[in-house]
């Protein structure tokens, strides 16, 4: 049933949660723009571009430590930092996203590849094989030059046609 005096204690309620509302936005953009309020512990932070939408870094972690991952305004990953089941990676990717170096460890050690704009194979890498280094080059069909220290520790000079010859 509909009463003056349920409709003003209606009307207190509501005006006193409006205020506290309105209180609390005030002093919301104050205490978060201290200079030092002491460590922040998450387990992912991401910062969102210019209009709030788009995330451009992520702070995050994974199995085995923490990742960095910054990304264009199209989402597309241009350089991500991680730690793996190995050691820790570096990649640093074009707006193609098959362009880039990746820089991380392996099975054997560490590893530099390049790859290239077209199709996203590695150009040319450096790598540690079997405790053994190994530099390629090669073009997008079967030629290259490979240098290398065979299973004996000689070197190893070898140059490949586009037909592989």
């Amino acid at each position: 049933m509909f009463t003056l005096e349920n409709w003003k204690a209606k009307l207190v309620y509501a005006t006193f949660g409006l205020l506290c509302a309105v209180i609390g936005m005030l002093i919301s953009p104050v205490t978060a723009q201290r200079d030092n309020f002491g460590d922040i512990k998450c387990t992912s932070l991401t910062v969102v571009g210019k209009y709030g939408i788009v995330p451009c870094v992520v702070l995050a972690t994974n199995e085995h430590g923490g990742i960095i991952n910054i990304s264009g305004t199209d989402l597309m990953p241009s350089v991500l930092i991680d730690v793996n089941e190995k050691g820790g990676g570096l990649s640093v990717h074009g707006k193609d996203s098959q362009s880039g170096v990746v820089i991380n460890t392996d099975l054997h050690g560490g590893k530099v590849d390049v790859y290239g704009k077209k199709d996203g194979n590695p150009r040319a890498f450096l790598r540690i094989v079997k405790d053994r280094g190994v530099v390629m080059v090669r073009d997008k069909g079967k030629g290259g030059a490979f240098i290398a220290v065979d299973e004996n520790g000689n070197g190893a000079v070898s140059a490949l046609d586009k037909n592989g010859l």
